[in-house]
Formats: C-alpha cells, sequence, structure tokens
C-alpha cells in the first residue's frame, strides 16, 4: 500500500482534504486571506465559489461576527508568535448564507515562514461545533432558571410565614394552612415543570390552581372567558402565571393584607388574553425590577414558546399585565 502513496500522494491528499468534513485551510497572515481552502466551507456555510470570490479581501471580517472579531487581534497576536510545535486555538461565529450563525473551533499552527523567520502562514482546520455550543447555553439558561425558581420559593415561602402570622391567630391553624400552602407550591412546580397534569384544562381551573398557595379566594378573582388549552400551552403559562403571583407576594398586592389581583380572560376567534391587574393600596406607581434579573427573561422565553406577546405597565393601583397567544 506504501507505494499508492508515494506515487499519487499529492492527489491522495487533495482528494482526502476535499472528503474531509473539516474545513481544512491554509491562511496568510501578510496578505489576511486563505491562500488555499478545502470545499467544507461550501457545505459547512452555504456559499458558493462564486460567492466567496465576490466578498473580497474583508471576507473574514464580514463573515465573523461582530463579538468575535473583535476577540480576533488577540488570536492574531498568538499566532505571529507561534513556535513550528505549537497550536492555537479559537472559537467564533461565521454567519451561514441562510442568516444564521455557525460556531467554528479553529486549531491552527504555523506551516510557512518568511525570510527574517516570522510567521508568514498557518494551516488550520475548523470543526463545526454549533450543536455543542448551543448544548452549553440551554444547560447555562437551565442553570440560571433553576437558580432563580429556588431563590424564589424561598422568597414566597419566607412571605406566607410572614403573611400566615399577620392574619391568623391561631398557631396551629396558621400553621395547618401554611403547609398546605407550601404542598401546593410544590405542586404547581411539577405541573410547570411538565412533570404532572393539571386537574382540569380549562385556563381558569389552571389560574386557581397556580395561585392556590397566595390565597387565592382571598385576594384573587377570576373572571371571563373559561376555554380549553393544549398541553403545550400549559407550562409556559404556569411559569408567567407564578412569575408574576412571586413578584406581587414579594413585591405588589399580595404581600399586602388589602391587596388584591383581578384576572381577566378574553378569546376573539383563535386569540386568547390573560389580563393581571393588581389593586394595591401601597402601590408606588413604579416597577420592581427582580433581584437576579432573570424573571423578566423567564417570562420573555415562555411566551416566545407560547407565540405570543406580554406587556406591563403600572398605573396608581400597581402593576397591570397582558399576555395573549393564539390557541
Amino acid at each position: 500500500m506504501a507505494h499508492i502513496f508515494e506515487n499519487d500522494f499529492e492527489d491522495f491528499f487533495e482528494k482526502t482534504a476535499q472528503i474531509a468534513p473539516t474545513i481544512l485551510y491554509v491562511f496568510d497572515l501578510k496578505l489576511m486571506e486563505n491562500v488555499w481552502i478545502n470545499r467544507s466551507i461550501f457545505g459547512m456555510l452555504g456559499y458558493t465559489t462564486d460567492d466567496i470570490a465576490a466578498m473580497g479581501e474583508d471576507i473574514l471580517q464580514d463573515l465573523m461576527h461582530p463579538e468575535d472579531w473583535d476577540r480576533y487581534p488577540e488570536h492574531f497576536e498568538k499566532l505571529l508568535g507561534l513556535k513550528s510545535d505549537e497550536r492555537a486555538s479559537f472559537d467564533y461565529r461565521m454567519r451561514r448564507k441562510d442568516g444564521g450563525w455557525c460556531w467554528l473551533n479553529s486549531v491552527e499552527m504555523v506551516y510557512a515562514r518568511d525570510g527574517t523567520g516570522g510567521v508568514q502562514s498557518v494551516i488550520g482546520a475548523a470543526q463545526d461545533i454549533t450543536e455543542a455550543r448551543e448544548r452549553e447555553e440551554r444547560i447555562r439558561l437551565l442553570m440560571r432558571e433553576m437558580n432563580h425558581r429556588v431563590k424564589n420559593l424561598f422568597s414566597v415561602v419566607s412571605a406566607l410565614i410572614m403573611l400566615s402570622s399577620r392574619r391568623e391567630t391561631d398557631v396551629k391553624s396558621a400553621m395547618k394552612k401554611l403547609g398546605a400552602r407550601v404542598a401546593s407550591l410544590a405542586r404547581v412546580h411539577d405541573v410547570s415543570r411538565g412533570q404532572d397534569d393539571p386537574s382540569d384544562n380549562a385556563i381558569q381551573s389552571l389560574i386557581r390552581e397556580v395561585l392556590t398557595p397566595f390565597d387565592i379566594n382571598k385576594h384573587v378573582a377570576v373572571q371571563g372567558d373559561n376555554p380549553e388549552l393544549e398541553w403545550r400551552h400549559l407550562t409556559p403559562l404556569c411559569l408567567i402565571l407564578h412569575e408574576l403571583a412571586t413578584n406581587a407576594i414579594k413585591h405588589g398586592a399580595l404581600g399586602h393584607v388589602d391587596g388584591r389581583i383581578l384576572i381577566t380572560v378574553k378569546t376573539s376567534e383563535r386569540d386568547l388574553s390573560v389580563i393581571w391587574h393588581e389593586h394595591n393600596p401601597k402601590a408606588l406607581g413604579v416597577p420592581v425590577k427582580s433581584e437576579d434579573g432573570f424573571g423578566s427573561v423567564l417570562i420573555d422565553r415562555s411566551t416566545a414558546q407560547l407565540g405570543g406577546e406580554f406587556t406591563q405597565d403600572w398605573d396608581h393601583d400597581g402593576l397591570r399585565a397582558a399576555l395573549s397567544f393564539s390557541i
């Protein structure tokens, strides 16, 4: 077999390079362009040979994500200082022809030096790491969500204890009601995470189930239409309602004995609106941001999952929020 490689090595190398799923290239540091690249770039980024040629000498800056281009000078300095046996690695995003972003990891080493011994060009291999990066981002968001929800849970339990002590004179009765509310919180957590089914798919029943731990009979009124929801609506809607209720008990109407919340459900053809209006006797008329900033992210993500819109403003009574989505 060895004689085949000796006689046709260039042909063997060329064919191997062209069928490799990795982008292989030789980049000239003086010219700031690829002097050779295999065909994998076309399949990975979706451009044709003519597309690449038309981009000219600024192709690298044009295709690289601006945030990564800002980091590139530091990587470029590493390339200039490479020893012959050293490698440099760089993670970055390149814009695909369809407008999306492809994460790449490039590993490069010296290919040629100039007459003074400086690095003239590097040979590199770039792999698509988009899936791995997106997985890391999902895990990061999940960890942030978990951290936020745990903090909220402690805050809500603390607030429930405080409110129970204000409203109940009998300790035994207070502890019994508090235990029931904490158990309801656990139930809502399971429903919101998709780990349990609600007792009823009608939206008003779901709203009452989510808000049961917050003493709904005394402080929350639900009115309007009562359509049944599809399973895919349940988790994001639970998350939004629970986030609003958590903020209300920490900063809004549910944190006061005389506070009230009116929730109105309206349907129009295939559209559904949920209007949350707090009546808080001590309202400041200004928004209160969540302590870790993730509450609004959670609501935004859940709203996007519903394919809907979420708005909120503050009047003299307190928060007024509206959620709308198609059913």
